[in-house]
């Protein structure tokens, strides 16, 4: 009924941002906005609830729609700014119209355009843009109460280390570090410290100087821009050695040098880090400080990987299927039970994220409405059940990981004996320099 007023309404505008329908209710029977990102209108997950429900902040004293739904007059070129449920905040500016049925006013409908100059100071750095504690899906009991206490973590400023497997969901709690936290309208920057170089990752930390080297500029590092936010450092077991004690100087003073500075800068950043090792298997090899270690995990959360939370595998598919109805506007609904069966059967390596992928992959080969065995990946078809882990070595043969340690062994005696460079014979082998002398004690080379 309310949606045959819109083009009546939208001659007043060259373009909109966002619509609002309200009834008289309070009920939001539509809502859109365009992404920017997406160059397109997204239909928004509002439609069907109280509007109060949604901006918690807002009352019938101070909302536009129900202003103008008592007077029946129009309110043009309104600045608002509005925080969901989800501790996003909006800031638009908005035209709201009454609609009217034989005479009466049947509900309003909201017109409004991005606030730009808000929209690029504070957006920036948008939380809404960043992954929520209700974005990591579990029906485990255990992971339910560690979410409960993952809120109260967020809340300080105490540095966090995240530990689990690759895949299983440590981007979605370092993120939800930030938007749960009285950090969330400031930056959050994040950095895989696997994929910068040693020689760059200190540079690409704290910041250069000019002429501090050949061709360095002053530049601001990731804890400048991070100011009064959060900074998120992937990986750090793959940080060099040498660096991670600048790291941990930088976390006790508060204070950061400059490559090529000689005046330190005081920083205020909440430091939240990643590692997919168990920490004390990261310090035994030599890839993590033990003071660094005990400093980062102030509060340490540990994320069990899939394999070990197959209850949650249910409601995973099911959040992944209506992902891709969206965004494939298919019509898939359903998994049979036989697919169904090996997802729980399977050992899952690659966790959540391995298990995303397959439901992709179903929506791309999948013909009819439900998913069977037939529309999942051929590899993962012809794998069987993992061995049970109490299992051991198998009879008659080499266990697999005897079998790496000594292709490894072999690689490194081959490397050594090309160089007695030890930095040389690690960037050959593609490891640090800590990394080859730890394998170096462990299998006594000299």
């Amino acid at each position: 009924m309310i949606v045959e007023y819109m083009e009546h309404i939208t001659k007043y505008f060259s373009h909109v941002d966002a619509i609002l329908f309200l009834n008289t209710e309070n009920i939001i029977e539509y809502s859109a906005y365009f992404s920017r990102e997406k160059n397109k209108f997204i239909a928004d997950d509002f439609i069907g609830r109280n509007i109060f429900e949604i901006y918690p902040t807002l009352t019938p004293e101070s909302s536009v729609n129900c202003q103008v739904r008592r007077s029946g007059k129009p309110v043009l070129g309104m600045p608002v700014t509005n925080c969901d449920y989800k501790n996003r905040i909006f800031h638009f500016i908005s035209s709201t119209f009454p609609l009217f049925i034989n005479g009466e006013v049947v509900g309003t409908v909201e017109f409004s355009i991005y606030d730009d100059e808000k929209y690029i100071a504070e957006n920036k750095y948008n939380s809404s843009a960043l992954y929520h504690l209700d974005d990591f899906v579990t029906q485990n009991r255990a992971l339910i109460n560690q979410k409960e206490h993952i809120l109260k973590i967020a809340a300080t400023d105490s540095s966090v280390l995240i530990v689990g497997e690759t895949g299983t969901g440590k981007e979605i709690i370092a993120q939800s570090m930030c938007t749960h936290s009285k950090r969330d309208r400031m930056p959050f920057l994040s950095v895989n410290c696997s994929a910068i170089p040693p020689t760059l990752m200190e540079s690409t930390l704290f910041g250069t100087v000019k002429g501090s080297f050949t061709g360095a500029v002053d530049r601001k590092g990731l804890f400048e821009n991070a100011k009064g936010g959060t900074l998120f450092l992937d990986e750090i077991n793959s940080m060099d050695i040498h660096l991670q004690s600048k790291l941990l100087r930088a976390i006790e003073n508060r204070e950061i040098y400059k490559v090529g500075a000689s005046n330190p800068i005081a920083v205020d950043v909440r430091l939240v880090a990643a590692m997919n090792l168990p920490p004390a298997q990261a310090v035994e090899e030599g890839l993590l400080r033990s003071d660094l270690y005990y400093r980062l995990s102030v509060a340490q959360i540990n994320i069990p990987p899939l394999r070990e939370r197959k209850d949650d595998i249910p409601a995973l598919v099911q959040c992944f299927m209506r992902q891709y109805q969206k965004k494939m506007g298919r019509g898939i609904r359903f998994i049979d039970d036989a697919a169904a069966k090996q997802f729980q059967d399977y050992d899952w390596p690659g966790n959540v994220r391995e298990l995303k992928n397959f439901i992709e992959y179903a929506f791309l080969v999948c013909d009819g409405e439900v998913i069977g065995p037939s529309d999942l990946p051929e590899y993962f078809l012809s794998k069987k059940a993992p061995p049970d882990k109490g299992e051991g070595r198998p009879r008659g043969g080499t266990s697999l990981k005897d079998k790496v340690e000594a292709f490894e062994r072999a690689e490194i005696e081959k490397a050594l004996g090309l160089s007695r460079n030890l930095m040389e014979v690690s960037d050959s082998l593609g490891i640090s320099r800590q990394t080859l002398q730890y394998k170096m004690r462990k299998y006594d080379l000299k």
